[in-house]
């Protein structure tokens, strides 16, 4: 469902869960989902005037969550 668009808080009412963060226990995002959102970020950073800045700073963090 929620490769689908649909709000965690949504889901998490749909499965009765008393708490959203049980409902992250179980929710998985696709990897393809991962990296268009990467990629999303990326571009509107480059278009930024200190691009090179912002990019630098989270680049890392962003190849360790793609396992890279």
């Amino acid at each position: 469902m929620i490769n689908n668009g649909e709000e965690l808080n949504t889901i998490a009412k749909m499965l009765v869960h008393s708490s959203v963060s049980t409902t992250e226990i179980y929710a998985r995002t696709s990897v393809d989902k991962v990296k268009a959102a990467t990629n999303k970020v990326v571009n509107n950073m480059l278009t930024s005037d200190n691009a090179n800045t912002e990019l630098d700073k989270i680049m890392p963090e962003i190849l360790a969550s793609l396992g890279c």
